[in-house]
């Protein structure tokens, strides 16, 4: 039922919640004549259809503010009192207790609109109204038990709409959090793109160089090409554990006769860009110290760790270089 409310248009539901407000008021207006006092009564009529008509048709959403709330309230109390010492409550019919379902209808009103705790009081002290009034008698020939019921289930349906909005702002929640990550996947993908085209675009002299000299090169030729395909292998396998200062620590340390392995397995995925290249930047530092054997920078998934480090050179049991950086 509440999704159903919650689907409805505004104008659906305030539309039909005044209908049955203004009913009651109808049935008042037919039983002035029972009032000793008709100003009273009109009096009466006309601040329970102010309160009803605003707390119905004013205010956007389904909430209303705590002080209208608490207006309802005082106009559930001050009706009975006006009412009640010109009404014989041995005459009771559903027209001259018309008040009774129309408080009903406010605090169910109140209720449905966020504040119920303020719609039970209103309930409770219009039944202590009662009784003082008619005797416990009154409860069940002035239509209060209807009224009550009426509280009960607007009660439920703000529960309900209340566990709706919860439900959607969590879905909005996560869809847009789901866009940003597809937005940041997308982007990602975009400049990692960028950056092999870019690498590919300046490898293309020397391969175009390769293709026509038809593999007869010089020593110096065949270096710079072992030097050119790791560094195509470092954009494929290296991703994001390469910035421009890593790029050409790589490259001098490749120069110096060190073996250098990138190896990013998606451990910087989640990392700010401020974090990534401090990180990089203790990398950087690390190539630089390393003179001669192998130099393996990994970035694992699903360590505490960010990216590790291993130096080693052949015949020497410990690393030269061990590092995790967090």
């Amino acid at each position: 039922m509440e999704s159903v409310l919650a689907r409805a248009p505004r104008w659906v539901v305030s539309l039909v919640a005044s209908g049955f407000a203004v009913f009651h008021a109808i049935l008042g207006f037919s039983s002035l004549g029972v009032n000793q006092d008709q100003t009273l009564a009109i009096v009466s009529l006309a601040i329970y259809l102010v309160a009803a008509l605003v707390s119905i048709a004013f205010f956007p959403g389904y909430y209303i503010p705590k002080w209208l709330a608490i207006a309802n309230l005082v106009v559930s109390m001050a009706i009975p009192a006006l009412l009640h010492e010109q009404l014989d409550p041995k005459l009771l019919s559903d027209s001259s207790t018309w008040y009774v379902m129309g408080i009903g209808t406010l605090m169910a009103v109140t209720a449905l609109r966020k504040h119920r705790s303020i719609a039970w009081l209103g309930m409770a002290y219009l039944a202590v109204q009662m009784v003082a009034w008619g005797g416990v008698d009154s409860l069940f020939s002035s239509g209060i038990i209807g009224a009550f019921m009426l509280v009960f289930v607007a009660h439920a349906l703000s529960v309900g709409l209340n566990r709706v909005a919860i439900d959607i702002e969590k879905y909005n929640a996560e869809t847009l959090a789901s866009e940003v990550s597809l937005a940041s996947t997308s982007a990602a993908r975009l400049e990692r793109q960028q950056l092999i085209d870019a690498a590919l675009r300046g490898a293309l002299p020397k391969l175009e160089k390769i293709r026509d000299s038809g593999g007869n090169l010089s020593d110096s030729e065949v270096s710079e090409a072992r030097f050119l395909e790791a560094s195509l292998r470092d954009e494929i396998r290296g991703r994001q554990l390469l910035n421009d200062s890593v790029r050409s620590e790589v490259d001098l340390a490749r120069r110096r006769g060190v073996e250098v392995i990138l190896l990013d397995e998606g451990g910087l995925s989640e990392l700010e860009e401020g974090h990534r290249h401090e990180l990089l930047g203790e990398v950087t530092q690390s190539l630089r110290s390393v003179a001669e054997g192998r130099v393996t920078v990994r970035a694992p998934k699903g360590e505490d760790w960010k990216i590790t480090i291993a130096a080693m050179r052949p015949g020497v049991n410990l690393p030269d270089v061990w590092l995790r950086l967090k």
